[in-house]
Formats: C-alpha cells, structure tokens, sequence
C-alpha cells in the first residue's frame, strides 16, 4: 500500500472540531500522516485544537505566523509530506465513510498521478454503503467541463507529491479559487483519472447549512479570481485550446453578472 497523507487547514474553524478529530480516528490507519495547518486563527482555538489532538501520534499541528491564506497552508503540508499521495480536507467538508479505504484501493490498483471522485453537497447524507466498489470503473477525464462546471473539488482530490512539488503547489497568490489554477496546471501534464461514486460532503454557499465561518466564503471575489485565472490561461494555452478558455471567460462572465444580481 502507498504511502499517502492528509492536509487538513483551519482557520477560526471551532465549529469544525469534532469533524476534524471524527475523520483522523475513522482514518487513522489508513493514512500515513495528518498535518493540520491553522491559518493564524485565534489563539483559543488553536489551543482547543492543540488539545483535541494531543493524543494522536500521527498527527502534526503547525500555526503560520499569519494570516497567509489557504494556497500558503496547503503549500507548507506538501512541503512537510514526504508520502507518494496527498489528499486534502477543509474542516467544514465530510468524508463519507468508506472514502480512504475506496480511494486507497483505486490508488493501488490503478496508479494514478490525479485522482478525484464524486461528491454531495451539504444539505444531502451520504447514506449509501458501497459494497462493490472494486467493480467501479475508473473514467479519465481529458475535456474541458471543468472550467465551467465544478465537477472537482479539494476534499474530492488526491494526488502524487512529486506531481505537486514540480508544479509548485497552490498559486499563493490566490486566496479563492486556487483550485481551478491548480487543476489547469496539473491537466497540463496528466489525464485526471475519476471515480464516480460520492465520498465526500462539501459545503456549498447556496445551502442551508452554509455558514460565514467556512475557509472560502467569498463567491463575489471566487468568481472575479476564476475569471483572472481564465484570462492568463487564455494567453499562454494552445491555439487549438484557446476557445474552450475563452468560452469559460464568457460563461463566468455571466455568472458573475447574476451573482451581483441575486445579492
């Protein structure tokens, strides 16, 4: 089995705590290490945490000394890693039950660079179990749906450090959406394999259970970022690649446009 790790960021995450500690001790065997990386969230919280945590050996808790955003965060567990494969968590996002042991068997079995999977969002339950998840297909994923519908997201990803290290990790510049950065990036060397079975329970800003303390809450500056991030992907892609860009720019436009509507 490969060696693989989990990168967990908080920031002023109390709501989160028993999440955070429910998913080491269902996983603790199963991943290598954990490294949690507290963004310079209060003090009590980090010392709540730090208490929480103090029993498990596995784990290592880090503060930055500041407030440096969650791209500088994921950065410095990479850095720590030293596993074939990284996955991640945000605190205020939920792993199905089977998730580490689905992922680790399609991890050795197949050997992927990228790794993702299905995800729900947060109003609904992970209730399915399951049982014959060995006979799931993997699909490769070498289109461009993804810059313009989130079929990715961070709790759904695992990938090969090295993968990471040579592209340099998360854009530190990017406080929101530095996932689509990232998955542009990666998708310029390898195809993304996928498995089609929901593993994780992501908070959305449109449910019910959304809350001003999650990690990325700024849909207005995550939409205006995408559209950056799209523009400079724009100049330097391939000429045969240019109009899928520049139809995701239209389309985030639009989307941009409602979002400033509907606020």
């Amino acid at each position: 089995m490969y060696s693989h790790d989990l990168i967990i960021t908080t920031f002023n995450s109390d709501d989160y705590i028993k999440n955070i500690i429910k998913v080491i001790e269902k996983n603790y065997y199963i991943f290598t290490h954990f490294f949690i990386i507290d963004d310079h969230s209060r003090k009590s919280f980090f010392l709540k945490l730090k208490k929480e945590i103090k029993t498990f050996k596995k784990v290592s808790l880090l503060r930055n000394s500041n407030n440096f955003g969650v791209s500088f965060a994921r950065n410095r567990g990479i850095n720590l890693s030293k596993s074939k494969y990284i996955s991640f968590l945000d605190p205020d996002d939920y792993f199905h039950p089977q998730k580490a042991e689905i992922v680790t068997h399609f991890l050795n079995s197949h050997k992927p660079k990228v790794l993702f999977h299905n995800y729900e969002i947060k109003e609904k339950k992970l209730h399915t179990i399951f049982k014959n998840y060995k006979e799931e297909s993997i699909q490769i994923h070498q289109h461009f749906i993804y810059l313009f519908k989130s079929i990715y997201v961070t709790p759904a990803f695992t990938c090969e450090r090295e993968l990471l290290k040579k592209i340099n990790g998360y854009n530190e510049s990017y406080r929101y959406a530095e996932d689509l950065d990232l998955y542009i990036r990666l998708r310029g060397e390898t195809p993304f394999h996928f498995i089609n079975l929901k593993l994780v329970k992501i908070c959305s800003l449109y449910s019910k259970g959304y809350s001003k303390k999650n990690l990325s809450s700024n849909q207005k500056q995550m939409r205006k970022n995408i559209i950056i991030i799209l523009k400079k992907s724009l100049k330097t892609t391939k000429n045969k690649e240019k109009l899928f860009f520049l139809l995701a720019v239209l389309v985030n436009h639009i989307k941009k446009f409602f979002i400033l509507f509907r606020n």
